[in-house]
């Protein structure tokens, strides 16, 4: 007897490939050559952790904006267009960029937009799987692949011309947009005359609270390595070629992790996850602080993947499973602003800060410091407590 198909069973949302493909496209770009950009177009090294402190201020504020509107629109897919658009065009002034000021100005209006698109991005993607079932590892995969490749060949392509960046990431936004369109339509489920709820219950998920918490550790430590690595290796010698190659070992660990994402996420949860991440980020600034060896500074960016990848697939998996649909945008935002809004702007302050004192060097013990502060402040409190240890594993909405 052959088995029926499930007819409950939607369709492999084929239409959010195209859209991660360039998302990473131009997050690859941002994170490995923005920094060079500002210092080729004027701006003084010791600025700019300043600028990547303080120009994500407003997008920070606005991210429980993007959240409430996307729950309220009739679908998401809308806003999320919006912001590729915008962001997009934000770039195209990339070129006069002249000045810290002119630098803070592009990387501000920047934030101001694209802060919001990764978690909507994943909120749409998330619900579209859900509906067949299907794993949200695959999808990531692909984000992934699509980074190192970019990594790679754009840094062949620049050859130390750092004034094409904010170009380049305009165009694959661009193109994002024209994806987006593609993309399976979700909606907002609080439009019309759906269940109102408001932000501020997410506050009462303690859970939740307490792992946000725990990640804002680790990526308070993770801001240096991300903000000044591309700076640190080309102190060292590297050229934008060795910078390429580096930017493409560092999802490694994300290949290896993403395809079994989903079933490691249900055995052990998002408060596991957490702690190998940050254990990994700890391991990783330590090394690079600890030697001036080209390759192996090089080297260590393999480890990348898992001080960021582990954490950001575990919250994000939990966050739509404990979360209300009428709060999915909102909780993924609370998260990314918390984490890569508050804790991002304080990790780049204080590096900015030690830079100024000591070099882009020594900070990189800071990064380490501030991740092992975090497990000895979270980790006892997560084996203490059940549903820490659990969240994720097999968990329903529990706030009304």
């Amino acid at each position: 007897m052959t088995e029926q198909p499930n007819p409950s069973r939607a369709g492999f949302p084929f239409g959010v490939i195209p859209y991660y493909v360039f998302y990473y496209f131009q997050n690859a770009v941002y994170n490995g050559y923005f920094s060079l950009f500002l210092v080729s177009a004027g701006v003084l090294e010791q600025n700019i952790g300043y600028i990547m402190a303080f120009a994500p201020v407003i997008g920070m504020g606005m991210q429980a904006v993007w959240g409430a509107v996307g729950d309220r629109m009739k679908y998401k897919n809308i806003l999320l267009s919006l912001l590729t658009f915008a962001s997009s065009a934000v770039l195209l002034l990339g070129g006069f960029v002249n000045n810290t000021l002119w630098g803070f100005g592009i990387v501000s209006a920047f934030m101001f937009f694209q802060s919001a698109v990764m978690p909507l991005m994943d909120a749409i993607t998330l619900e579209a799987l859900d509906r067949g079932k299907y794993a949200y590892g695959p999808v990531r995969t692909v984000g992934t692949v699509s980074y190192m490749a970019a990594s790679y060949l754009i840094g062949l392509v620049l050859k130390d011309n750092y004034a094409l960046v904010p170009y380049i990431i305009a165009l694959f936004l661009a193109l994002g947009l024209l994806a987006s369109f593609f993309m399976p339509k979700v909606e907002g489920h609080q439009h019309g005359r759906g269940k109102k709820m408001s932000m501020t219950a997410l506050f009462k998920n303690k859970t939740l609270m307490i792992l946000i918490g725990f990640t804002m550790f680790n990526i308070m430590g993770f801001t240096h390595c991300s903000t000044y690595f591309s700076l640190y290796f080309k102190e060292l010698g590297a050229t934008s070629s060795l910078i390429g190659l580096a930017s493409f070992l560092g999802p490694i660990g994300e290949i290896i992790f993403l395809p079994l994402g989903d079933r490691i996420f249900k055995k052990t949860g998002a408060a596991t996850l957490t702690i190998i991440a940050t254990v990994c980020m700890a391991i990783r600034a330590f090394i690079i602080g600890a030697t001036a060896n080209l390759y192996v500074v090089m080297l260590s960016n393999a480890l990348f993947g898992w001080c960021s990848m582990m954490m950001n697939f575990g919250m994000i998996k939990f966050i739509n499973k404990a979360i209300p649909d009428e709060l999915k945008a909102s909780g993924q935002m609370l998260y990314n602003m918390a984490g890569f809004g508050v804790a991002k702007i304080v990790g780049s302050l204080l590096s900015s800060v030690l830079v100024s004192f000591f070099g882009m060097r020594i900070p990189f013990f800071f990064s380490c410091g501030i991740c092992v502060l975090g497990l000895c402040i979270f980790v006892p409190v997560i084996l203490k407590n059940k549903d820490l240890r659990d969240a994720g594993k097999d968990i329903e909405p529990v706030m009304q």
